[in-house]
């Protein structure tokens, strides 16, 4: 984990190290980071209030117009703006391969995160009414790059469960958390905090 950072990071180090030849560029990357974090932050803040809102939907609006995993999108976002500024500090092949195996990892990791998090929620909402429609119209995870079929998704999904032998029993698992949740949320803060020697 620590080598993955410093590879995401190595830009921002090599900056530090070698003053910017391209100012301009390195203003736009980090005005760049600037949108990728309120991005991440700001979908998550929606995502969060629509799950307490309605727990047993996936969230559809804001910035998950935009990107079914929209949060994951902020984060690529403001990785590749720390890139972008970066650059100009870039002197050598091994500056240029460490940022380079940076992005590049950051991308295929909130790929793979957005394709195994579809997956599951393929197989969750599948029957949810409207849920087929936003699949085929909201991208997995770039914006402009188009949406997906709900049926191969579920088909493709229960394959990937198959093949690793997993059965209903993790949704059973889920879902019994899901109804511990609801219910400590509908509790009062006094009795969520309760302690034992308590009357």
């Amino acid at each position: 984990v620590a080598l993955f950072e410093t590879l995401l990071f190595s830009p921002a180090l090599f900056h530090l190290q070698t003053p910017t030849r391209f100012e301009r560029m390195a203003m736009f990357g980090v005005a760049l980071q600037f949108v990728g974090l309120t991005l991440e932050s700001g979908a998550d803040q929606q995502k969060q209030a629509h799950k307490r809102a309605n727990p047993d939907t996936p969230i559809r609006s804001g910035f998950y117009r935009l990107s079914r995993h929209a949060n994951y999108l902020g984060e690529v976002v403001f990785w590749t703006g720390t890139y972008i500024a970066g650059i100009g500090s870039l002197t050598n092949a091994v500056q240029w391969s460490t940022a380079s195996l940076g992005l590049v990892a950051i991308v295929m990791v909130m790929l793979g995160a957005s394709k195994s998090l579809d997956a599951r929620q393929a197989l969750k909402y599948k029957d949810l009414a409207g849920y087929g429609a936003y699949v085929k119209k909201t991208p997995l995870l770039f914006p402009f790059t188009g949406g997906d079929d709900l049926d191969q998704l579920v088909t493709d999904a229960q394959a990937a469960r198959a093949a690793k032998g997993e059965t209903n029993a993790e949704e059973e698992a889920e879902e019994e958390e899901r109804r511990k949740q609801r219910d400590r949320d509908a509790m009062s803060p006094y009795a969520r905090n309760k302690q034992p020697w308590d009357l």
